[in-house]
């Protein structure tokens, strides 16, 4: 497998403004800070002039919403219609709309210049397909901004353990409890996370992707992966106040000093083979320093 380029994980990030925060709530779930930080960085300091974006799988529209609040023309696709719907409800933004699709993207028009596809492809029994799709909507010199989380790291392991406990040990009403005693220090519930990320109750993970897998999969259909960034361990799971806590940054900082097998997810970045580089400054991380 090519080695993508390691992101320099010491250059601190220009603050996006403030409306960009206030237009998402995502900041906080794990991992979510540093991914909207990572994302506003591409869109302003990646591109002259705004950049036209589509957000595939968008869900509820966690990141679709502050991607417009920058002054983005962008449009939110998924198959699931209810989503759809609720973010065309909630939609204040002249400047996003939103699409029923498919995973061919066929009823999504024209070209984009990034293409957004977080927390999507390990849903798909098929993502090829997906891939192949947004390959066919990216500008010549566009790029792909994926968001993954790895198969085999500690959160995947850890979910996976849990449903074991609650389907086969009958601990159901212990793990809840539990969840209810951690929420009080900023677990997310289940219910805010059912209303952030999508109205589908269909969202079990069907694909345990490796660093390889993923980097064989986009290469398979032309795109070169050109850039990495774990996102975080484990701990920000427990104890995540919109990026804020001492917890949270310390997770950051950590998942950016560790090998990438280490890290619970996964961001990078991909653009078609051979193609240009967008201009301007290298992509950098978003993590915050635990010294600040």
């Amino acid at each position: 497998m090519k080695t993508p380029k390691a992101i320099d994980a010491q250059v601190p990030l220009s603050e996006p403004p403030g409306e960009f925060w206030r237009a998402t709530s995502y900041q906080r779930f794990p991992g979510g800070h540093k991914k909207l930080a990572v994302l506003a960085e591409i869109v302003l300091q990646r591109f002259d002039g705004r950049p036209r974006v589509l957000d595939v799988g968008c869900g509820n529209g966690a990141l679709t919403f502050p991607i417009a609040a920058l002054g983005c023309e962008i449009v939110g696709a998924d198959v699931d219609a209810d989503s759809i719907e609720r973010c065309t409800q909630r939609n204040r933004f002249p400047n996003a709309r939103f699409i029923h699709t498919d995973g061919s993207l066929e009823t999504v028009d024209g070209l984009f210049d990034l293409i957004i596809c977080s927390e999507v492809l390990e849903h798909l029994v098929e993502p090829r397909t997906l891939v192949t799709a947004m390959r066919g909507k990216l500008a010549p010199a566009g790029l792909v901004f994926i968001t993954i989380p790895n198969g085999y790291g500690l959160r995947e392991i850890g979910g996976r353990s849990e449903q074991f406990l609650r389907q086969r040990c009958g601990l159901d009403r212990l793990l809840g409890g539990l969840r209810r005693l951690l929420g009080r220090v900023g677990m997310p519930s289940a219910e805010e996370k059912y209303d952030m990320h999508t109205c589908n109750p269909d969202q079990g993970h069907v694909q345990k992707f490796t660093r390889r897998e993923i980097v064989d999969l986009l290469e398979a259909e032309g795109l070169e992966v050109s850039e990495w960034l774990n996102s975080f361990v484990i701990l920000s799971v427990f104890h995540c106040r919109s990026g804020a806590s001492v917890v949270e940054r310390l997770d950051s900082w950590a998942a950016d000093h560790l090998p990438p097998a280490c890290a619970s997810g996964w961001f990078l970045t991909a653009r078609r083979n051979g193609a240009a580089g967008i201009s301007r400054a290298a992509y950098r991380s978003a993590s915050p320093s635990p010294r600040d």
